[in-house]
């Protein structure tokens, strides 16, 4: 189901209140929430709702330096970054499908903005993220993964 099928088949006037989860390492995800928006704004008007979240740097001390030595690593030893990427993949073996960096903060932003549509534009922000966002909002709760990398490499 996409937004647009979303939007349409609602009963209401209020905006569709999407929350889009992203983070500053590279340029890449911003760029891509800022074009949904951008796209979705045009189209949909008043009738979208669009809140942009950095939640690796917002949510946690530990997340945010992580984002920084990513960052690091792609400006002075990119040569690293195919172990850097391995090692921050072990997070989905040790915490499968929940979150706990920045959880409370992630709970919080959930509960105080009420999403009906959580698009994911980085590959880190939909491992956990998306099931834990149902359990706060509900099933009803429609989850988009919008990343430019699930393209074809690892």
């Amino acid at each position: 189901m996409n937004v647009m099928s979303t939007l349409h088949d609602r009963n209401s006037t209020e905006p569709l209140r999407t929350l889009i989860l992203t983070s500053s390492s590279g340029n890449g995800h911003n760029a891509a929430a800022d074009a949904f928006t951008d796209c979705a704004t045009y189209l949909l008007g008043l009738q979208i709702e669009i809140k942009i979240e950095h939640l690796l740097e917002n949510s946690s001390f530990i997340l945010a330096k992580a984002v920084d030595f990513y960052n690091y690593i792609q400006r002075n030893a990119p040569w690293f970054h195919h172990i850097y990427y391995n090692i921050i993949e072990l997070q989905e073996l040790i915490n499968p499908g929940t979150v706990s960096l920045g959880r409370d903060y992630y709970i919080q932003l959930l509960n105080d903005f009420q999403p009906q549509v959580i698009i994911s534009v980085h590959d880190a922000l939909n491992k956990g993220y998306f099931e834990l966002g149902k359990q706060i909002i509900g099933s009803h709760l429609r989850c988009i993964t919008y990343c430019l990398e699930f393209q074809g490499g690892y």
